[in-house]
């Protein structure tokens, strides 16, 4: 076999080329390479077969009847609509002591109800009591004013006929005629002034019928005095009785100016009752008197006067009355409230007295206790 030897030359060029070798080794393992998922741990597997995060993928079907957008609508916080609550079965009555709303002998003067009505208009007057006579059914005043366009006039308490407006610009629809000045003329124009703006006229000894709901009520209107034959009243009275559910008498009487009533007054009335009356109500005393019950009947001696134009001021609170009637099998329920009032601030605008000791004591008086407090003082 033959030998191969190795010289000193030839070994110096395998060291160079060996070297050269781990150089080029050491480079190429320093470049990057691209893995592959075989080449990477475990965990990054799991991550690269995951569906992608469609959050970063909006939708671009053009398929428009298919919903795929993925973004939640915010919620709806718009209250849903409701129909108004219904209105309470039933009617609902206001009842005012005595208006005049005029001046005496029909004056215009400076400081008078005449001259108040050019300058504040007829709304202010019962301005401060719409929130309770706008919302009832009806609203019954006495009215003790004679509406004339005469330019001279004898009458104790006299205005326009535009003055009427008082009645309609504060939500009255009807008045009683009940005083005795109301003959003649004085009937007549009163009559057509209050005819015009559509407030229903009750004269002395007429009997008007309201329905509603079923309800019907009756409200018969009469003068008083102490010589007076009430044998019609009486007959009047049953009449109502026999053709309605409740009865109300709004009388017109007078004979002292006192807070005490009259016994020939209290005995009329008590046969009005047993005649089948189911509320009465007085005014043309001038000023306010307790309520009495007789038996089942409710009898307001007097609610004084609301708006009185004969007097520039006055210290006397004077009150309104509320009744609701609700229909019930046996007959309606009725709900009577007195609503005390004054002259806070200002003439001739009636205002509710707030509660305190001052309303409290007039609720008193009406109830039959204690002595008809002075407010304004």
């Amino acid at each position: 076999m033959k030998k191969h030897t190795v010289d000193a030359k030839q070994l110096r060029h395998i060291l160079i080329s060996l070297t050269l070798l781990t150089a080029a080794v050491i480079t190429l393992d320093s470049l990057p390479v691209n893995r592959t998922p075989a080449d990477t741990e475990a965990t990054d597997v799991l991550a690269d077969t995951q569906p992608p995060d469609t959050a970063h993928f909006p939708d671009m079907s053009t398929d428009s009847g298919s919903d795929t957008n993925t973004e939640t609508a915010p919620p709806d916080t718009t209250a849903p609509e409701t129909d108004p609550p219904a209105p309470e079965p039933g009617m609902s009555v206001t009842i005012l002591g005595s208006c005049a709303p005029g001046s005496p002998l029909g004056t215009a003067a400076y400081g008078s109800l005449n001259a108040a009505v050019r300058t504040e208009g007829p709304a202010y007057f019962l301005k401060n009591l719409q929130h309770i006579l706008s919302k009832d059914d009806l609203t019954l005043a006495a009215n003790a004013c004679i509406f004339t366009d005469s330019d001279s006039t004898s009458y104790a308490c006299a205005a326009p006929t535009s003055n009427a407006d008082i009645y309609a610009n504060g939500s009255v629809e009807m008045t009683a005629l009940g005083s005795p000045v109301f003959v003649g003329d004085a009937l007549t124009g009163t009559q057509t002034a209050l005819d015009e703006r559509k407030i229903t006229s009750l004269l002395q000894g007429e009997t008007e019928y309201y329905e509603k709901d079923d309800i019907r009520l009756a409200i018969y209107c009469t003068t008083l005095s102490k010589a007076g034959d009430i044998t019609a009243d009486l007959a009047a009275i049953r009449t109502a009785a026999a053709n309605a559910h409740y009865v109300l008498v709004y009388y017109w009487g007078v004979d002292t100016i006192s807070d005490i009533p009259e016994q020939w007054l209290k005995y009329n009335l008590h046969q009005f009752a047993d005649a089948g009356a189911s509320l009465i109500v007085g005014t043309g005393c001038g000023v306010l008197r307790p309520t009495e019950m007789y038996g089942s009947t409710t009898i307001v001696y007097s609610l004084g006067n609301i708006v009185d134009g004969m007097s520039y001021s006055t210290s006397s609170p004077s009150s309104l009355l509320t009744l609701r009637l609700t229909p019930e099998s046996g007959g309606p329920r009725a709900d009577i409230s007195l609503v005390p009032c004054y002259y806070p601030d200002k003439r001739w605008q009636p205002t509710e007295i707030p509660a305190g000791d001052t309303r409290d004591s007039v609720s008193a008086f009406l109830a039959g206790s204690g002595e008809l407090p002075l407010v304004n003082q």
